[in-house]
Formats: structure tokens, sequence, C-alpha cells
């Protein structure tokens, strides 16, 4: 079976997923981590460096980020910040501006 994937669906956050310890870890549209292609959760027994805190990150930063327009929210008792749904992907001219606003928020905080 062959996928085809774009530059969106496999290098575009997507969600971003609190860990217990509480770390972020950044997915894409297929729920790897940021670049991953892989079908398989392998990556979660790997030492890899895509689990970090992100600095500011905050429960009012987050409720700033999805009250941008439509479509991002917060899922799974608050572990996962979604940052666009089907109606709104950026794929589409339509859901791009707010997407991008959502990214200029997250760009101004520190990787610890």
């Amino acid at each position: 079976m062959t996928i085809d994937y774009d530059f969106r669906s496999v290098c575009l956050p997507y969600c971003i997923r609190k860990q217990e310890d509480g770390t972020f870890l950044v997915l894409n549209k297929n729920y790897k981590p940021l670049s991953f292609r892989t079908v398989d959760d392998d990556y979660l027994n790997q030492d890899l460096p895509i689990y970090f805190k992100i600095k500011g990150l905050t429960e009012k930063k987050i409720q700033q980020i999805i009250s941008i327009g439509e479509g991002a929210c917060v899922q799974n008792e608050g572990k996962d910040i979604f940052l666009y749904n089907s109606k709104t992907n950026p794929f589409y001219k339509e859901g791009r501006a707010d997407y991008f606003k959502r990214l200029e928020l997250l760009m101004e905080l520190k990787i610890e």
C-alpha cells in the first residue's frame, strides 16, 4: 500500500500533546512527530530528541491560541492541543490565515 504525503501533513504542527512528565510532543497530521512518515508508533520506545518543555505554554496561552478563528481546540482532558480540524485545514487557502496566527503565538515561546 502506498500512502501519498504532502508537506503539510508531515512537516507542519497539527497537535501538541502533553506528556505525563510535563514535556510536549509536536505531532503532524498523521499523529507522528514532525517529519516522521512511518505507519508504526516505533518512535515511542526510542530515545529521540522529540519531547521537550515549552516555556510559557500556559493555560492562558493555550486559550489565546485556540480562540483564533475556528477549528482549534483542546481535547483528551487538556492533553491535546489541536491547531486545526478538517474544516480549517491549512492545506486549503481558507484555513491558512488563522493557522498561521496560531503559529505566530507559538513562535514566541522558548524551548527548555
